[in-house]
């Protein structure tokens, strides 16, 4: 669980690190997520949320739980 919340978390960052600097777009909502609970913020930094969202820090956290490995029952066996 701890490896694979690494590996989400990492593949998580990389994705938003892309947006912010290589393609300079919000895919992610963060700027619906802002005008949601800070309207007042938003209306200040709208017109160049692109910009603007290139700088933006961020926090990751992965909460990745495995509930079961799919082998209580016994190995797979295909049907013919």
């Amino acid at each position: 669980e701890e490896k694979m919340n690494k590996q989400i978390e990492k593949y998580i960052k990389l994705a938003i690190e892309k947006a912010q600097k290589e393609f300079h777009s919000d895919i992610f909502g963060f700027g619906r997520a802002l005008n949601k609970e800070e309207p007042k913020v938003w209306n200040q930094v709208k017109n160049d949320w692109n910009e603007r969202f290139a700088e933006v820090p961020y926090t990751v956290n992965v909460h990745f739980k495995i509930n079961s490995t799919g082998l209580m029952r016994g190995p797979f066996q295909a049907k013919n």
